[in-house]
């Protein structure tokens, strides 16, 4: 993924790895694996966390929100030391719209029968009827999505809460 200076994000998934995936679907585990190629591109903005607050609209906190757990780096991983100021953090939000029309999906059912019943598809096929296959397990806004952020080291994670629940940890390249 590049970042420039003014907020244009540039995800390459060109050489990503099958994302591995464990769900329940109608009560059965269903098992596989996902990857995505291609590029998307948009543009996004940060800043500070927003909270929201039981007795009103969601209130700004400037202050470093923690990584979820499962995203923490591990001490010899790259980018694993924060700087002398610490990590920065905050909100990632997109701004304007996203072009996701050179992103393909591949999804690979292993368990409890094999199948592929996506093979680098557009990303948006995979809404509806194809998301159920899978427990909607997807995301089909990787990284362009609106989350938060926490860069550390040279690490970046991008969290995404609410119903999709999962996170990205990104390394600079080798």
């Amino acid at each position: 993924m590049d970042i420039a200076a003014n907020g244009v994000v540039t995800a390459d998934f060109g050489g990503m790895q099958p994302v591995e995936f464990t769900v329940q679907v109608a009560g059965a585990p269903v098992n596989g694996t996902f990857s995505y190629t291609g590029r998307a591109t948009g543009t996004i903005g940060t800043g500070p966390t927003v909270i929201p607050s039981a007795s009103g609209p969601p209130s700004t906190n400037p202050a470093t929100p923690p990584a979820p757990p499962s995203t923490t780096a591990e001490p010899n991983e790259p980018g694993a030391s924060a700087g002398p100021s610490g990590p920065v953090s905050g909100s990632w939000t997109v701004q304007g719209p996203v072009d996701w029309s050179g992103v393909r999906l591949t999804v690979d059912i292993t368990a409890p029968v094999a199948a592929r019943p996506f093979d680098g598809v557009p990303v948006g096929d995979y809404a509806g009827a194809g998301a159920t296959q899978t427990g909607n397990v997807v995301d089909v806004r990787p990284l362009l999505d609106n989350g938060r952020y926490l860069c550390q080291g040279r690490s970046l994670v991008l969290f995404f809460g609410g119903t999709k629940n999962l996170g990205w940890i990104l390394f600079p390249r080798q």
